[in-house]
């Protein structure tokens, strides 16, 4: 009798041991994935991908990275168009040499 309950203790502390273990409690136990965070690494994707466009005097495909019914408001005026802060975009960038966004 004292052998089976041996046996008995080893079998139920083995299948906690698995159970604790198994990856579908694990993945039941984890905390579901926080939805403003998928977007948010999602917007930083095409947000870090639209600056790299940016640096690399790419602005064809910076500029399609940018809704066409934006409006622009710069500091020294009122809303400007897509096709008005694209030529912005553009003449700004002509003054600049190696420009790069460092802290993104």
């Amino acid at each position: 009798m004292k052998k089976f309950k041996s046996i008995l203790a080893i079998v139920i502390l083995a299948a906690i041991s698995y159970s604790c273990n198994n990856s579908a409690v694990q993945k039941m136990m984890q905390e579901p994935e926080d939805p403003g965070m998928v977007q948010y690494e999602s917007n930083q994707k095409l947000y870090d991908n639209s600056f790299d466009l940016f640096c690399a005097n790419n602005l064809d495909e910076f500029t399609k990275t940018v809704s066409e019914d934006v409006l622009w408001h710069p500091p020294h005026g009122d809303s400007l168009t897509k096709s008005d802060w694209d030529a912005d975009m553009k003449m700004w960038h002509d003054h600049f040499e190696n420009f790069k966004f460092t802290n993104r």
